[in-house]
């Protein structure tokens, strides 16, 4: 007599290449009484819920930087930084929005394959580099002219005594 398989001495449910990426027989679970496929668990349709939530999260905080970059600062480049922060901020949660519906669409057709993306995070990711990026260099600018402008009055009105330290 043979021994019984594992999958016999735990239960009659047997799982179709658990934990595989590939497509082979939908890697759906199947009761071996009557083999209709199970419902799909909760957890995967809160999962995509998750996942949409943090994208608006993410789009809000930057949606909350532009705003009070362009009503706080009197620069004309902060502003202009607080408009570009904010389009990124409207992308992010579209494209949130987007991989949320196709996730749905997937999840229902029970696509047995990845679900990553990986390009629209690396280019959003570089648009925000960019944006801080250039948010530095003006906010650095913005202070160079002030030093050069204090620099520069000091000259003009105490030019005399500098020479003189200066032994000319």
């Amino acid at each position: 007599m043979t021994q019984p398989t594992k999958s016999q001495h735990t239960s009659d449910r047997t799982i179709k290449n658990y934990g595989s990426t590939t497509a082979t027989n939908n890697n759906q679970i199947t009761s071996k009484s009557n083999q209709i496929p199970s419902k799909i668990e909760p957890k995967v349709w809160l999962a995509n819920e998750r996942t949409w939530l943090n994208w608006c999260r993410t789009g809000l905080l930057l949606g909350s930087f532009g705003v009070a970059l362009v009503n706080g600062s009197p620069s004309i480049g902060a502003r202009i930084l607080g408009v570009i922060y904010s389009i990124i901020a409207l992308v992010t949660i579209s494209y949130g929005w987007k991989v949320y519906q196709k996730r749905i669409k997937m999840i229902q057709d029970r696509f047995p394959g990845h679900f990553d993306e990986l390009l629209a995070p690396v280019l959003i990711a570089t648009a925000l580099f960019i944006a801080i990026l250039l948010n530095f260099i003006f906010r650095a600018i913005d202070r160079l002219a002030q030093i050069f402008s204090i620099i520069s009055f000091v000259l003009f009105y105490f030019g005399e005594e500098f020479k003189w330290c200066l032994g000319y």
